[in-house]
């Protein structure tokens, strides 16, 4: 059976008498194989047009489906939907490159999803994707069991056929399909060609779809900044302040809990505003800063530089206090003012591995803007602070010049340090010349019989 000087086929004629066949059966056998062929090419051809129709009008339909939304979650989730109707697969995911790791963004059909979804690998320990982003083309695999480069985690011993697709932009791979058979050969180069076809496709919509949520990202963050701004504009009390950041920062990056902690004279670092934590008995933790000091505040302190540990348990020098046992994740930031550091923000997270650099950069303009009010409420409190003491001052003065007798000054010097000091009890000794004894004085709460005091030795 021959087309085009290529032969397709053979027909073979057989009967159980000798010499039945002739030169005449011959010819006949010839134009019949050579209609025969000619039939078969033509059916071929519409098959394979219909094929290709058929794959066509898949693929467009796919990646028409990928443009209905800019939403990155529900991209991810459209792309491993459409790509089942273009190449079937058992099970799929998505891989994106973030931070120099490939974390698994969405996944479809692993027996065991929660072990999937987030998993992060080194770029360097993953040889089938260096390949993958060296060629910029799919990588098809016969049989993946056979070799020692693929690692079946997240239950997927199952995997026989594999095809992998690079996810490209503007030349840049940005990560990539991979597509899991049970069948041995599942995949040819056929298989191939569509899914790198559609994956350029996903790999565009990816692309917009970060797009658009780093504009809505940057958009929150500017009018949660500015909300901030405003709210912190209208208060000078320092507590307020505080909570009033903690609220804004929970609006930017969702946390389990969250505290502000302030250096005081002592070169400690003290919490002063918490929000979201399990226990209230958190009023007095302090960290010391020393030079010798290992905990995370006092590295953040001297290194000038952010701190984020994917997994507390995992670092010697955490220290756990009452009702944070949940914490997992953990995030310190510190708040400088012309390069002092005043403070830290201290976030918690119940998810191993949860924090990242992008959180840092996301919360950069808060961070700084936070600093700045902080600072401009303690030079607020502390004029105040000196106002008040200047007014005390002045008061006793003008109180104590103008009363007579030693019995006035001290219960007008009473009532001043009651108003004060906000005390219950006050007591005054007056050291006579001798330096041997002296009176004292209950003007606070002065029986009748002791109006002018009791002697006592010293």
């Amino acid at each position: 059976l021959r087309v085009n000087n290529r032969t397709i086929g053979i027909i073979n004629a057989e009967h159980p008498e000798p010499n039945h066949y002739t030169e005449a059966s011959l010819r006949l056998l010839m134009t019949l194989a050579g209609q025969t062929a000619t039939t078969i090419e033509k059916t071929r051809l519409r098959a394979a047009e219909s094929a290709r129709r058929h794959e066509a009008e898949q693929l467009r339909e796919a990646t028409t489906a990928l443009t209905s939304s800019l939403e990155l979650d529900e991209v991810l989730t459209t792309i491993l939907t459409q790509l089942q109707k273009v190449v079937a697969y058992d099970s799929a995911a998505v891989f994106l490159e973030e931070d120099h790791l490939l974390r698994i963004v969405a996944g479809r059909g692993f027996p065991d999803m929660s072990i999937v979804i987030g998993r992060c690998f080194p770029n360097d320990d993953m040889d089938l994707f260096h390949k993958l982003k060296a060629t910029k083309q799919p990588l098809c695999i016969h049989d993946v069991s056979s070799l020692d480069i693929f690692d079946a985690w997240g239950d997927t011993d199952y995997v026989r056929g594999w095809l992998g697709v690079p996810l490209i932009v503007r030349d840049e791979t940005i990560g990539y399909l991979t597509l899991d058979n049970r069948t041995v050969g599942a995949y040819d180069d056929s298989d191939a060609s569509l899914a790198m076809a559609f994956g350029n496709q996903a790999a565009t919509a990816i692309a917009n779809a970060r797009s658009f949520t780093a504009e809505q990202q940057a958009r929150q963050v500017s009018e949660t900044i500015r909300a901030a701004n405003l709210a912190i504009s209208r208060n000078l009390d320092l507590q307020a302040i505080l909570d009033t950041l903690l609220e804004h920062l929970h609006l930017l990056l969702p946390y389990t809990s969250a505290s502000i902690y302030l250096i005081n004279d002592k070169n400690e670092a003290v919490l002063t505003s918490g929000y979201g934590y399990q226990s209230e008995d958190l009023n007095f933790v302090t960290f010391p800063l020393g030079t010798d000091d290992v905990n995370t505040y006092a590295r953040i302190y001297h290194t000038q530089q952010h701190m984020i540990l994917d997994d507390v348990t995992q670092w010697e020098n955490w220290t756990t206090h009452t009702g944070t046992t949940y914490i997992r994740s953990w995030m310190g930031l510190p708040l400088q003012v012309h390069g002092r550091i005043i403070g830290f923000f201290s976030i918690d997270h119940e998810t191993p591995g949860y924090f990242n650099e992008a959180h840092v950069k996301l919360l950069a303009p808060l961070v700084t803007h936070a600093s700045f009010a902080i600072q401009n409420a303690q030079l607020y409190n502390s004029v105040t602070d000196q106002a008040r003491e200047l007014k005390v001052a002045r008061d006793i003065l003008t109180r104590l010049n103008s009363t007579v007798t030693v019995t006035e000054i001290f219960v007008d010097l009473h009532k001043l340090l009651i108003d004060i000091t906000a005390c219950d009890w006050v007591t005054i000794l007056l050291i006579n010349p001798d330096q041997e004894s002296g009176l004292l004085l209950y003007p606070s709460q002065r029986p009748s019989n002791m109006s002018d005091g009791i002697i006592v030795n010293l």
